[in-house]
């Protein structure tokens, strides 16, 4: 049976899965790319990215392994976030998505096609019931979508004070279909320990000759 666990191990140890994780600003060096033509570059495997704004803090994203076809992205700005609510508070802007690289800061499709903010985000403590703290918005890709690059642009332009936003992007995942490496070494070598299992046990259980 140790013999058994310990190739079930080895072949689990070769497979390769890839696990999606979530960037954070404060985890990029001097923050996320303030220019079009500088975005910030996020890798595979990446899904979730967090982060902060503030007036005319522009943030510009760049990812680069999309998976092709159909998808849908996530965005979500929450103005309680990071300080909290007290007093009058807004924040509000748009976003740009384009499947190549922006020419200036606002080009790409909005959120919004219709015009006007993609997120506004309001409190007045003296009408709570009224206030729009946070938001959750979406955009879909196409099936026709190639896959590969997508550049995000956050473009608050006008905010009280610094709040969070999300951008979650399932298709940026590797590990959407993951595949074991070496699958046949590793198969191989599992097959071999079951098959000197059952002979042991055939060893054990047959009569004793006089």
């Amino acid at each position: 049976m140790r013999l058994l666990r310990f190739c079930v191990a080895a072949f689990l140890g070769t497979a390769s899965f890839g696990q999606a994780a979530t960037l954070n600003e404060s985890d990029v060096a001097g923050g996320f790319g303030s220019s079009f033509n500088s975005p910030t570059v996020i890798g595979s495997d990446v899904t979730t990215v967090t982060g902060t704004v503030s007036a005319a803090d522009f943030d510009f994203l760049h990812f680069t392994s999309l998976s092709a076809g159909a998808q849908t992205l996530t965005f979500n700005f929450n103005l309680a976030d990071p300080n909290g609510l007290s007093g009058f508070q807004n924040g509000g802007g748009s976003v740009r998505i384009k499947e190549t690289a922006p020419g200036w800061a606002y080009d790409g499709n909005p959120l919004n096609p219709a015009g006007g903010n993609d997120f506004d985000l309001s409190f007045d403590p003296f009408n709570v019931a009224g206030a729009v703290v946070s938001q959750t918005l979406s955009y879909d890709l196409g099936a026709s979508y190639a896959g590969g690059d997508l550049y995000v642009s956050i473009l608050p332009t006008f905010a009280s004070q610094a709040f969070s936003f999300g951008v979650i992007v399932p298709g940026n995942s590797a590990s959407v279909d993951p595949s074991p490496v070496p699958v046949p070494a590793a198969g191989l070598l599992l097959i071999g320990a079951l098959g000197g299992m059952a002979a042991l046990r055939r060893r054990k259980t047959a009569p004793l000759l006089a």
